[in-house]
């Protein structure tokens, strides 16, 4: 029937315009500063949690050391090298 082509279709359609949505904004990199610490990837990270920054080498990518040893890994990979550098120096100089 053509009634369930049609609804097929619309299901077909909201299922894609939906995986795209999700696509687009999930793996969206992006760093916000402020004075107490930064936000990325939706997880707010201050520096005085932080207790070094272990920078990327070599294709590595950068990875920050919290006082309870916790590892956390900053995908920079996104950004151009002048930007990595900029912002590992950045969190470098303000760990408290």
């Amino acid at each position: 029937p053509i009634w369930l082509f049609y609804t097929l279709n619309v299901v077909f359609v909201l299922f894609t315009l939906l995986f795209l949505f999700m696509q687009l904004t999930s793996k969206k990199p992006g760093f916000v500063f402020n004075d107490e610490g930064f936000k990325y990837k939706r997880k707010h990270i201050k520096y005085s949690e932080i207790k070094r920054l272990i920078p990327g080498q070599g294709g590595s990518e950068p990875e920050i050391v919290f006082h309870d040893d916790n590892t956390y890994v900053i995908e920079l990979s996104w950004f151009l090298k002048k930007d990595r550098q900029e912002i590992e120096q950045i969190i470098a100089t303000n760990i408290k």
